[in-house]
């Protein structure tokens, strides 16, 4: 049997072994672990170091241990692990500590935590699309396409858990306009896979954490709205709130779809942030009504984050509004018009919804990206004097 092969069966006996609640307890890296469940009542040795002439019988033995402790259910959990990798689904967790036994909860509690985890998801997709401090209707056919293509996997066992799969792999596109497009000219839609949506959610999970840190030692939402750009949003703060209320939740994102060992981040809340996630999510809320503007002026900034294809610039601004400058989220084809703007030191038209987000202007929806020419734009200096 191959390495590949091996890594595969320890990594399925480590996955179904997670499944179940156990724990690694001790070992020796690279060369064996030790895992137990969390009463203590069973323990299975898991070898690392598949060059060792024994290492097949122990991993039989670890296996057919954990098969007999728990029948099909193990092999139905083990089956679930092979889909995840082949399919390439990446999952997310949201845990849930209750007071009642047996991982019950109460049932306004379960269909809020399963409402909140879809807000949050939603949130995440718009905010891939489209950083927004409130969102609202805007970005909706890509949630809905996103939301319609995840899948709910089984409750684990433990505190109240469920489960979200995603595909990694899959396209989502931002409008139907894009969708049409893409049957014609694929080059020219605009969409993104599940594996960005599941960056911008795993992304806003550790802002959110970081933010509420820091709230800590200097308590003022500002640093929340600082964050919006990189994809907090009014909606995904209030669900998380609503999952952090009245008991103590964990947050897990696992990737199935980029390693041969799936990476793991876990983000941990507590229902004394749960208040604060809701003054953010108030602020949030009653942010400023946008304006419809056409701006004219100089490009001095452009940022183009090729990881995630977000292209900003920032736009100081001469005339079409009182505002002195803008940030102004541009697709490929607008970003090189302003690049040739920059370069050609000219000016820059575009319009779109102007809106204020803590200390700083954006402009959504940007449309009529041209260069000024220079013939076009008034030079005061060469105004007559009266």
């Amino acid at each position: 049997m191959n390495t590949f092969a091996r890594s595969e069966r320890v990594n399925s006996l480590l996955a179904t072994l997670e499944h179940f609640r156990w724990y690694r307890a001790e070992g020796v890296p690279g060369k064996f672990d030790i895992w137990r469940e969390y009463d203590g009542a069973g323990e299975v040795l898991i070898p690392l170091d598949d060059t060792r002439p024994d290492f097949d019988r122990l991993l039989g033995k670890a296996q057919r241990e954990i098969f007999r402790r728990f029948g099909a259910e193990a092999k139905h959990a083990e089956a679930l692990y092979r889909i995840k990798e082949t399919t390439a689904l990446d999952e997310s967790h949201w845990q849930k500590e209750t007071s009642l036994d047996g991982g019950l909860i109460r049932w306004t509690d379960g269909e809020l935590l399963y409402a909140s985890a879809r807000s949050m998801l939603i949130a995440s997709a718009k905010s891939t699309r489209e950083a927004r401090m409130y969102h609202g209707n805007a970005s909706a056919f890509i949630a809905k396409q996103f939301i319609d293509d995840c899948y709910m996997g089984q409750t684990a066992i433990g505190s109240y858990v469920i489960t979200a799969h995603t595909h990694a792999d899959k396209r989502f596109h931002f409008s139907r306009r894009s969708e049409e497009v893409a049957s014609q000219t694929p080059r020219l839609a605009e969409s993104v896979s599940g594996r960005e949506i599941l960056q911008t959610f795993e992304r806003s999970l550790d802002l959110a954490r970081r933010c509420l840190d820091e709230y800590r030692a200097k308590p003022t939402t500002d640093i929340f709205v600082e964050a919006v750009h990189d994809g907090l949003s009014y909606e995904f703060i209030k669900a998380l709130g609503d999952v952090t209320r009245d008991g103590e939740s964990a947050i897990q994102v696992v990737r199935h779809s980029q390693n041969l060992t799936p990476s793991k981040h876990e983000f941990t809340f507590t229902p004394v942030e749960s208040p604060i996630l809701d003054k953010v999510a108030t602020r949030f809320s009653q942010a400023p009504a946008s304006q419809d503007v056409t701006l004219v002026g100089e490009v001095v900034l452009l940022s183009h984050a090729s990881a995630t294809d977000i292209r900003v610039i920032r736009l100081v601004i001469d005339s079409g509004s009182s505002v002195k400058k803008a940030r102004v989220r541009l697709d490929a084809e607008q970003y090189r018009v302003a690049l040739e703007a920059h370069s050609n030191d000219a000016m820059l038209q575009v319009s779109g919804r102007l809106e204020r987000e803590g200390n700083f202007y954006w402009l959504y929806d940007a449309a009529g990206v041209r260069v000024v020419p220079t013939e076009q734009r008034i030079s005061y200096d060469n105004l007559p004097l009266f």
